[in-house]
């Protein structure tokens, strides 16, 4: 698959990036929350220490509010951004940058590799941002590009940086805009609703588990918070995902801890496999510097004997547009089969899926099987899970509409041999009778016993599937959603989706299947994780793991095997200043 990311046009040496949309169209949005006026005002404060006096001389400040690679491209513009911005006010407009991130030893090599430009760049470790400030994803996850009024205390305007249209016209009207953005409260959210929990899990009588040994993890404070656990079969090596530097660090167990890590990161010679030699050198730099060239390792684990990684290269070449030379950007996804000791043994991509109807797989969250060279990935199409725009902008990609739900699949199996694949997995009827496209699909799948299983974790319904991948029985159903869900307040937008999360409070983290297809799985309801088996029809409740262990909190669970090959449930639980994993007994 090839998605064109943007595309930059020569006109007399200047280079201007492209987005998609324009700004008032977009999904996602930023607000300032009523009564913070004096709290914006301190926060700003905060940034400049005992350098109070430079916040005197200012009525407008320009500030970037930056979660580290919550949105690695987005960050490429910032530069630009800037660039324009000092143009249009005469270098007189003050800039920060600010990272919300709650681990600041975490941001050192990040904070070098970007090399942010403007006035001043502040690490936010706290929740002050999300106290004054209201967005849609309910955190911090693409950057906004903001102008505040000092004297007010007053958010003037901020701007997505996912999906715009970054021009010098846009920046000059974000410079010119003097009037102040409306103030946010909870009533002017459209169809305010409920957000009380459906599902309520009985643990009263659940008897916590209690590990039996705990593993730390070397050097962990300068990690970022680490949300996943990938540790091989043997139960000896240990994967973490360094989404921050776009990289994942490879531990070794030794004794009680994990230790002697291996850094895997794209190589110099893997960012240019795709970049056109007739790419001059100075642009290429260019764009390198503006940080518009994104190599990303997306996702990684261990395969039988070696491990996999899968990334996304950026792709260069010249393209002819109008008789106007220009450059086309896309992104390549790509993986790589490397040694346990991180060393290529051979790379492919996955150039040669071409999806109609609509779909895009989610590649950076896909799983590769060893044994049958077989990868798997989640599907999506349609708005919001596919786009920038606040609305459907097709009918095709329209969820409110009936024939959207015409052959409708969550999965993508390709076989990397045969350069095939097959589309399986049929979107769970509830999501087409609610109308919910595929906003809260969430599939997972997983090899046992030779068989492939899948379930979506929201749903809770795990499926074993046919030989060919094409059907899909049902083993066992461990939330009966079918009987929970009911009709919300209807209408055709974001807030109407948003209010079935009251019943999506469950989520499958992990399953495991026996041979004679007993099902396991891992819950989280937002509050606790427990151990759920069924025993016959009937699903029971197992045991409760402890949500915190010596300061540390639980962060994710899985099943796998210890290096006995006994069957454990490890628990990885982190604070801000190091991680631990545990071994519970299955």
């Amino acid at each position: 698959m090839k998605t064109l990311i943007v595309k930059i046009i020569f006109v007399v040496f200047f280079l201007l990036p492209l987005f998609c949309s324009a700004q008032e169209e977009q999904l996602y949005f930023m607000h300032q929350k009523a009564g913070t006026e004096k709290a914006l005002q301190h926060y700003v404060q905060s940034m400049f220490d005992k350098e109070s006096g430079i916040v005197d001389t200012l009525s407008v400040i320009y500030i970037n509010f930056i979660p580290p690679m919550g949105c690695p491209r987005c960050e490429g513009i910032l530069a630009v951004y800037q660039q324009f911005l000092q143009k249009l006010t005469s270098k007189k407009a003050f800039v920060v940058n600010v990272l919300v991130y709650e681990k600041e030893k975490a941001l050192a090599s990040y904070i070098r590799q970007q090399d942010f430009q403007g006035n001043r760049l502040y690490v936010d470790t706290t929740d002050r941002f999300v106290s004054i400030f209201h967005v849609n994803s309910d955190v911090l996850m693409i950057p906004y590009l903001t102008k505040i009024n000092l004297q007010h205390g007053r958010l003037i305007t901020a701007v997505p940086a996912l999906g715009i249209d970054l021009n010098e016209s846009l920046v000059d009207k974000i410079v010119k805009k003097t009037t102040l953005d409306a103030l946010y409260t909870v009533s002017d959210e459209k169809n305010t609703i409920d957000f009380q929990p459906v599902q309520q899990t009985r643990l009263i009588d659940a008897a916590y588990a209690k590990p039996k040994t705990s593993l730390l993890i070397a050097g962990s404070d300068t990690l970022p918070v680490i949300n996943k656990l990938n540790i091989n079969q043997d139960g000896n090596k240990l994967l973490i995902d360094n989404f921050i530097t776009n990289s994942f660090v490879l531990y070794s167990k030794e004794g009680n801890c994990w230790t002697n890590p291996v850094l895997l990161r794209p190589s110099e010679e893997e960012k240019k496999l795709f970049i056109s030699k007739s790419i001059p050198i100075s642009i290429y730099d260019y764009l390198n510097e503006v940080k518009v060239l994104a190599s990303m390792y997306l996702n990684a684990s261990f395969t039988d004997t070696n491990l996999y990684v899968i990334a996304s290269l950026p792709k260069l070449m010249i393209e002819i547009v109008d008789s106007v030379p220009s450059v086309a950007y896309y992104n390549m996804p790509i993986y790589f089969i490397k040694d346990t000791q991180g060393k290529n043994i051979y790379y492919n991509t996955f150039d040669d899926i071409e999806l109609d109807g609509n779909y895009v797989f989610s590649h950076s969250e896909g799983s590769f099987f060893e044994e049958d060279t077989l990868f798997a990935f989640k599907l999506q199409k349609g708005w919001p899970a596919v786009g920038t725009e606040a609305l459907p902008q097709e009918e095709k990609e329209n969820p409110f509409l009936q024939e959207f739900y015409h052959e409708v699949f969550s999965l993508l199996f390709y076989n990397a041999n045969t350069k095939s694949y097959t589309l399986t997995a049929p979107l769970d009827p509830l999501y087409e009778t609610y109308k919910l496209g595929y906003y809260t699909s969430s599939p997972f799948v997983k090899s046992c016993h030779r068989d492939y299983y899948w379930v979506d974790t929201f749903i809770g319904k795990v499926y074993r599937l046919s030989n060919d991948l094409t059907e899909s029985t049902l083993i066992c159903d461990f939330f009966s959603m079918d009987t929970l869900m009911q009709q919300m307040p209807y209408s055709e937008n974001l807030t109407y989706l948003d209010s079935y999360r009251k019943f999506f409070n469950k989520k499958i983290v992990d399953f495991e299947i026996s041979d004679n297809d007993h099902c396991y799985a891992i819950v989280f309801d937002e509050k606790n994780h427990y151990l759920n088996q069924t025993k016959g029809t009937t699903i029971v409740i197992e045991s409760l793991f402890p949500e915190e262990i010596d300061n540390r909190k639980l962060t994710t669970l899985q099943f796998g095997n210890d290096e006995l090959q006994n069957r454990v449930v490890y628990g990885l639980y982190q604070n801000n200043r190091d991680a631990a994993i545990y071994l519970f007994d299955l």
